[in-house]
């Protein structure tokens, strides 16, 4: 079975019911999300005082199973 090789040690992960967040550098949350062409945009979060990318689907699921 294929799995994916994803390295999120870069950031902090946030799981949630529906769905994942990624916080850290923009940049770094930027590549992420072209890699895995992920539809959302990266914003900042006030309350984190970070950049996050939040995002649901088989790549969150995935994350959220593994906990990569």
């Amino acid at each position: 079975m294929w799995e994916p090789k994803l390295d999120i040690t870069n950031f902090k992960l946030t799981i949630f019911e529906g769905h994942v967040e990624l916080h850290g550098e923009k940049e770094l949350l930027e590549d992420f999300r072209n890699l895995y062409k992920i539809k959302y945009e990266v914003l900042w979060d006030q309350t984190e005082d970070s950049f996050h990318l939040a995002f649901g689907g088989i790549l969150a699921e995935y994350i959220k199973k593994n906990q990569v």
